[in-house]
């Protein structure tokens, strides 16, 4: 059964757990009368895609952020295409600090106009279909969102094409991919992760934490700066900000982080001494408070107390209902003092 209207009392796909329903998603806000993980995108599309496969229960659980909808989805043996079928979740990425958006595709007009059903935190309607059109790339999402992919439910499979998450690599290790990333076969950016496919999430975190990284590395090209040199361009505003200071630098070939931390050593050195100067740091993918706190010998709850508004108020954009103090996002300019 493909979901049209406005899920009602009772209907526990649409209930949480704790409220005697079979959902492991948030409570939406504001939250409905009749089916409390509602207002939430997360919330309808994980209930509506369960509900699909009239189980009884929830099978799938994708009660993550909506941008992370598709590694969830390929963890649990889901299938992912690049083109809607009726019963996918179709699934966007929002850039930077804007929160995903995920729905339910229920009729497919033609190859470039569907019909999606959906929800969304922090709206007065619960639910609502729209069509949307693919005219500009994005399924009519504007150019703060990025398309991911549509997730295939078992009970209603799409009748073409291969899969996007059908392993490109089989047989070869994440290990050996990673190491292969070093030598640069498989580029940077959106070009290694189609190239890559759905091995470019396990191979990246290896890549993250140096995995098949050459011990003794070629010499850098002489037309490359050295680390203080990007470092005080960067200061001076030659790369702009996060996420085109990081498009910019990995594109000339720069290690973003490293260079990310270089810049925040030199901003606080020079805060030194100077008791009324503010000290700053930026965030990057993995930092925790508790983490942050400890290179600059305070505590997680005086920067969370210095930023309460910036943390609170993207966390909520995410989705997330409390203890918004564990939820920070790259790009983040936290005050520490």
């Amino acid at each position: 059964m493909i979901r049209t209207t406005r899920p009602t009392s009772g209907n526990k796909y649409f209930i949480r757990q704790g409220s005697g329903g079979y959902s492991t998603c948030i409570q939406g806000k504001p939250t409905d009368s009749q089916c409390n993980v509602l207002s939430n995108c997360v919330g309808y599309a994980c209930g509506a895609f369960n509900e699909e496969l009239e189980l009884g229960y929830e099978k799938y659980h994708l009660n993550c952020n909506a941008e992370n909808f598709i590694e969830r989805a390929i963890a649990s043996g889901l299938s992912i295409y690049n083109t809607p079928h009726v019963g996918d979740i179709i699934c966007w990425e929002g850039l930077g600090s804007l929160a995903g958006h995920v729905g339910i595709v229920v009729d497919v007009i033609n190859s470039n106009c569907i019909k999606v059903a959906q929800s969304g935190y922090g709206n007065s309607n619960p639910f609502w279909v729209a069509t949307h059109y693919n005219n500009n790339g994005r399924w009519g999402l504007s150019s703060n969102y990025k398309l991911r992919g549509f997730i295939e439910n078992p009970n209603y499979r799409h009748n073409t094409s291969a899969p996007t998450n059908k392993d490109p690599f089989p047989n070869v290790s994440d290990e050996e991919l990673a190491r292969r990333v070093w030598t640069g076969e498989f580029g940077n950016g959106d070009a290694r992760k189609q190239a890559l496919g759905s091995r470019y999430y396990a191979v990246q975190a290896l890549v993250d934490k140096g995995v098949g990284r050459n011990s003794t590395p070629e010499p850098e090209p002489s037309t490359k700066l050295s680390l203080d040199e990007i470092a005080k361009k960067v200061i001076n505003g030659a790369y702009g900000n996060y996420p085109e200071r990081k498009t910019k630098l990995e594109a000339e070939g720069y290690n973003y982080s490293e260079v990310q931390n270089r810049v925040n050593e030199i901003l606080n050195s020079s805060n030194k001494g100077t008791s009324n100067s503010s000290v700053t740091y930026t965030v990057q993918r993995g930092d925790t408070l508790s983490g942050i706190a400890k290179k600059y010998g305070t505590t997680w709850q005086d920067i969370y107390n210095n930023n309460k508004s910036l943390i609170d108020s993207d966390a909520q954009r995410h989705g997330v209902r409390a203890n918004y103090y564990n939820f920070i996002y790259a790009g983040q300019v936290l005050k520490i003092k």
